[in-house]
């Protein structure tokens, strides 16, 4: 006895063409995926780009704003300690967070110490006059180091 098998007419034409549509929407759904995350990779790209560049542009309205307000000592606007034979001098945050010094801007956070030997906390010396010279460069290399880790 052979054993005589055959599938119906509907179960030729509908098997394949339902395999085919799963395929397709397999196939179909992998790129909407893919897509989406170029997507969502080219958003993050682009948010990380305007964080930076709001970075670099407040770093560079307050080295202007710090540069053309020069005549400020260190005393007024910085906490000094010293200890043993060092001294130790940073910004007050408060001052630094206060609208006067940022015409309405957000706030700036600096975070940067000048250390030195005990005369630098002595005001009218000539390592604190050096120091009232080069501390305009502070706050602007505090705000790269926070764009750049690796400075």
């Amino acid at each position: 006895m052979v054993n005589q098998r055959r599938f119906s007419l509907s179960f030729v034409v509908f098997f394949p063409l339902v395999l085919f549509i799963v395929v397709m929407l397999v196939t179909t759904k992998n790129y909407y995926d893919a897509v989406n995350r170029y997507i969502d990779t080219e958003y993050s790209r682009i948010d990380r780009a305007l964080t930076r560049g709001i970075k670099v542009l407040t770093a560079l309205d307050y080295s202007f704003t710090n540069y053309s307000n020069f005549a400020n000592p260190l005393s007024e606007e910085h906490n000094s300690i010293v200890k043993g034979d060092i001294c130790y001098i940073w910004p007050i945050d408060v001052l630094l967070l206060e609208n006067v010094y940022s015409d309405g801007l957000p706030a700036v956070d600096v975070d940067y110490m000048i250390v030195g030997e005990k005369s630098l906390c002595q005001a009218g010396t000539k390592i604190n006059k050096l120091a009232e010279q080069k501390a305009g460069f502070a706050p602007s290399l505090s705000f790269l180091h926070d764009i750049e880790s690796h400075i």
